[in-house]
């Protein structure tokens, strides 16, 4: 299940109400902005997202991720990656990551792009 990793206080959330039925720490794409929701709720609800914050122990693709690598979510299969290609920029790499381990630090910022 995917972590924060930024100390205590430091992380920055919003509220909005949930386009869609929402499973907390499960990244969801709402006008084409990537949101990490803190809550389950069901679509209609209030809920607090992530809006920046670090995070480890996420879905990642099939792919090898560098320090320093742009970060972008795969809304069709619900992973990070650092393929570009019809995905949505929503961070960068902090820290190196294996093929699809999701070990790795992940800067993750709602406005990156």
């Amino acid at each position: 299940m995917l972590q924060t990793r930024t100390p205590i206080g430091l992380d920055v959330t919003t509220q909005l109400i949930a386009a869609a039925n929402n499973v907390a720490f499960t990244p969801v794409l709402m006008n084409s902005k990537v949101w990490i929701p803190q809550n389950t709720v069901s679509s209609g609800a209030l809920n607090s997202y992530l809006v920046y914050t670090h995070i480890s122990d996420y879905a990642q693709a099939a792919v090898t991720i560098a320090a320093g690598d742009k970060i972008y979510w795969d809304n069709t299969n619900s992973v990070f990656t650092n393929v570009a290609s019809g995905n949505t920029l929503c961070g960068y790499a902090l820290e190196p990551s294996p093929s699809a381990s999701g070990t790795g630090i992940i800067e993750f910022y709602s406005f990156a792009a």
